[in-house]
């Protein structure tokens, strides 16, 4: 029960944070994660398409 409690602390504080901030600010953390967003887009359109399978069976020869 407490720690649910401090989940809502933490969530409060981040609001609260929000908050605070210029919408100037919020938007240039906006267009930074929409910049890695699309980052993250252009490498996997140079991997492989069965890079999926490829990392399941990574990972299950790894549990060995």
């Amino acid at each position: 029960m407490i720690e649910n409690w401090r989940g809502h602390e933490d969530y409060a504080s981040a609001m609260a944070d929000f908050g605070r901030m210029s919408l100037a600010e919020i938007g240039k953390g906006l267009l930074a994660m929409g910049g890695a967003l699309a980052e993250v887009a252009v490498a996997m359109r140079f991997m492989p398409r069965n890079m999926v399978t490829m990392g399941a069976g990574l990972i299950a020869v790894g549990a060995r």
